[in-house]
């Protein structure tokens, strides 16, 4: 059984994921990076603690997208993504981004704490980096986080 915020945003083309929860503790939302796809973090979705909801953004032109028109400009992808922002938010959250990704979630964090919803999540931030490392992932992707966090000042 899915909550109404993952429902919604499962029902989009937007958004994969693996395993659903009905009501997360806390949402680890995931950026990939330039040509990069949902299935570069879905495997962590066996790795990550139960009470995390793993979501993966899948922009357009990619894998399940493929046939779809990429998009190009950065104010175009975080305006695709804001009209879930309430659902992203519903509950604590943690952006993740690799490299493009990174920036992709820095100026949706940036949007949503504008618009005036839920700010992400710093106390949670270290305890899943920390589980994620430990099941090998890079650390650059750590590094760049935590300096998304550091840049937020929150």
């Amino acid at each position: 059984m899915n909550s109404v915020n993952t429902g919604k945003l499962m029902n989009s083309d937007w958004f994969v994921i693996p395993s659903p929860k009905v009501n997360p503790t806390l949402r680890l939302i995931c950026f990939p990076y330039a040509g990069g796809s949902a299935a570069n973090y879905q495997p962590w979705s066996i790795k990550l603690p139960d009470f995390v909801e793993l979501v993966i953004v899948q922009p357009p032109g990619r894998a399940s997208r493929l046939l779809e028109p990429a998009i190009s400009t950065m104010p175009e992808m975080v305006d695709a993504l804001l009209p879930f922002k309430k659902e992203l938010t519903s509950c604590p959250y943690i952006l993740l981004g690799h490299s493009l990704g990174s920036r992709v979630a820095f100026q949706f964090a940036l949007d949503v704490i504008r618009l005036g919803e839920r700010h992400p999540s710093t106390l949670s931030l270290l305890e899943v980096v920390h589980r994620i490392h430990q099941n090998s992932a890079s650390a650059s992707v750590i590094y760049q986080t935590m300096y998304f966090y550091k840049k937020l000042k929150l």
